[in-house]
């Protein structure tokens, strides 16, 4: 965008930012919310620049040719009449980045559909970027060292960690 390129930049979720809007890191400095509404304002100064929200690239074809649904109002409560529900675009590139993010995978335990058993992802939004509470206690299992990071903000909000049960062997 910087250099004059034509870019479109899509999102699936109605904001900019992934799993940074739930984190408490520093970019820069800056807490990691922060950085990101920084870099968004500047993106939206460059004319080159397209932002679609809501919108998934679902299909990657021959050519550099992407397929993407932009959920145009379908979140909306009464959308404004002939607006479309849904809009598809064909999206021909010279150049792509896919950082499509990773997939947290659950330690599998009987009764882990339970109420009150959350993803650490999950625990993490609730807490940084909902300001809730998910309990007062928690154990934590984990297999990365992401487990600190939840363990840290579960603590930050008054909620006491029972345990940490790591299934790695270190």
């Amino acid at each position: 965008g910087r250099a004059g390129a034509r870019v479109i930049l899509s999102d699936e979720n109605f904001a900019l930012g992934g799993r940074l809007l739930s984190e408490t890191q520093l970019i820069d400095g800056k807490p990691a919310h922060e950085w990101v509404h920084a870099a968004e304002a500047e993106l939206r100064t460059m004319p080159e620049v397209q932002i679609l929200t809501r919108t998934s690239v679902f299909g990657a074809y021959d050519g550099g040719t992407f397929a993407a649904v932009e959920r145009v109002s379908d979140h909306l409560p009464k959308p404004r009449a002939h607006q479309p529900r849904q809009r598809l675009w064909r999206i021909v590139a010279k150049q792509w980045v896919l950082a499509a993010g990773a997939t947290e995978r659950p330690i599998v335990f009987g009764n882990n559909d339970l109420p009150g058993v959350m993803l650490a992802s999950a625990v993490r939004t609730y807490v940084n970027r909902f300001g809730v509470a998910p309990g007062k206690s928690a154990v934590i299992f984990a297999n990365n060292d992401e487990a600190a990071a939840t363990a840290r903000d579960l603590t930050m909000v008054g909620v006491r960690v029972e345990a940490i049960v790591d299934s790695r062997p270190q």
